[in-house]
């Protein structure tokens, strides 16, 4: 049948255990992000006649005729209220060049934000290079909150180069091998190691923004050139489709339990009759040998029969892991930092932060931003339209159930929600996800389930859990998007 093109866990109680732990490390070490580059040119940043191209504003930034964004304060807005509104740039970049002109008024404040996780908490998270009004102080009077200034570094400019307030001055910041070097209107005025002082343990790529502070700043000429070679890298499909499973051979992967590592001497994964069969015996998954972003992964699925340990008389259960980053067995000796969307019985579709650590032992990050509401329980429901909320690590809610999932669910074998989108075990069931840089929409036999904005990472390895639970996969594939089957169910 030819389709229409189309563009458009289960981790339980231990989820809780591991969170705590997260949570306790994330304390020491500020969460931020990972990068996001499409780019190896010059971009022009404010081309065209609105913002909304590159940039992501809650109205105070406003585009004139000109190609000048200026910030201006709404009516009603007072306090630290109206610090709230920066600039971001649409993706997540870790190395790069950006050059732009800015002006502020006498006593002016701002600041260039980069390599920013949580954009609720900039200045926590991210690594600001100061924009401030300090022209003709001198040179050994400066610190960290003049015009070059790194913060949370706290190293001054080397430099005085400030132009007088009300006048156009001229950034150019190079990230690239974890260092920032700045130059301001022609001058050297920084130059800063971000593996040492007190940028050390901040993240070492993220998102890029112009802070609120509450006053009148002007910019333009706003350009970038990502240097992000690892995005770049990975793999997109982009004039035909990339298919992970040829019914024969499982080449692309490779596998993973927690009790035997890199070795699989029980047969938990396997071919069966053209499927993927996974057992189920044990806690793990099949992971690509390469990273992917940007595509439209098309899998079919249905249940075995058996189930394992202590899920034995649970509800079925497995998933597919996206941008998948960090160490093996990162959350809790099982599977590879990541985001999952869930297959479950009565659960499948939905959102969880798969939370865990890289091979250093640090907090890998993680975000996602929905549109939620809470359901009878207390839960966290995805629902179109609703109001949105960014999870991270912090205040990771377990997951974010899809929007049908029903009020009642009994983790027990077998268990179907009355509105259940997923087909009945012994039938397959087809899962579409749309992953398009920072977004996801994930689709359940053609049903928008879930959708997710800001994600974090926006690529990685694809992981398929195994989760004490046998399961068939028939169908892995990586669309482009734009050219990717329209999502419908999966035909018996």
């Amino acid at each position: 049948m030819i389709e229409n093109s189309f563009r458009g866990s289960t981790l339980h109680r231990s989820m809780a255990r591991f969170a705590a732990a997260w949570l306790i490390a994330a304390c020491m070490l500020p969460v931020s992000a990972l990068h996001a580059d499409h780019h190896l040119e010059w971009v022009d940043l404010l081309k065209g006649t609105t913002l909304s191209e590159h940039w992501v504003s809650a109205g105070n930034w406003i585009l004139d005729d000109d190609g000048v964004v200026s910030l201006h304060s709404r009516p009603g807005e007072e306090g630290w209220g109206r610090f709230a509104s920066y600039l971001w740039l649409k993706g997540e970049y870790q190395d790069f060049q950006f050059e732009f002109d800015y002006k502020v008024e006498p006593a002016g404040n701002s600041g260039f934000y980069f390599h920013v996780a949580d954009k609720m908490n900039p200045v926590q998270d991210g690594i600001e290079l100061q924009i401030r009004d300090s022209h003709g102080k001198a040179e050994k009077d400066l610190n960290d909150h003049d015009s070059g200034g790194v913060i949370p570094a706290e190293i001054a400019p080397i430099k005085s180069a400030a132009e007088p307030a009300g006048e156009w001055n001229h950034f150019h910041v190079d990230v690239r091998d974890k260092q920032l070097t700045a130059t301001l209107n022609g001058v050297l005025v920084n130059k800063v190691n971000l593996n040492e002082t007190l940028v050390g343990n901040r993240s070492k790529s993220g998102y890029i923004g112009f802070q609120d502070h509450g006053m009148p700043l002007s910019l333009r000429n706003l350009r970038i050139k990502g240097l992000d070679q690892e995005r770049n890298k990975a793999i997109t499909p982009r004039d035909s489709v990339i298919r992970l499973f040829d019914g024969k051979s499982l080449d692309p992967f490779y596998t993973w339990l927690s009790d035997t590592k890199f070795e699989d001497p029980r047969n938990v994964y396997g071919i069966e009759a053209g499927m993927i069969h996974i057992s189920g015996d044990g806690l793990g998954g099949l992971l690509t040998k390469q990273q992917y972003r940007d595509y439209h992964l098309v899998l079919e699925y249905k249940w075995g029969e058996r189930t394992w340990g202590g899920r034995k008389d649970r509800a079925k259960d497995s998933g597919v892991l996206v941008h998948s980053r960090g160490a093996h067995g990162g959350y809790g000796g099982n599977w590879m930092p990541s985001i999952e969307l869930n297959i479950m019985q009565g659960t499948t579709g939905d959102c969880v932060l798969v939370v865990g650590n890289d091979e250093n032992g640090k907090p890998v990050p993680l975000s996602v931003t929905c549109e939620v509401e809470r359901d009878r329980d207390g839960e966290v429901v995805w629902k179109k339209g609703g109001k949105r909320e960014t999870f991270h690590p912090q205040n990771n809610p377990g997951r974010i159930n899809w929007y049908g999932r029903d009020v009642d669910f009994v983790d027990v074998t077998g268990f179907r929600g009355k509105n259940d989108v997923a087909s009945p075990e012994g039938q397959w069931t087809r899962m579409d996800l749309l992953c398009d840089g920072d977004h996801i929409e994930t689709y359940v036999n053609g049903t928008m389930v879930n959708e997710g904005f800001d994600a974090f990472p926006t690529y990685g390895k694809i992981q398929i859990q195994s989760e004490l639970a046998e399961v068939f996969y028939r169908r892995l594939e990586l669309w482009p998007l734009d050219k990717g089957p329209k999502p419908a169910p999966a035909q018996q």
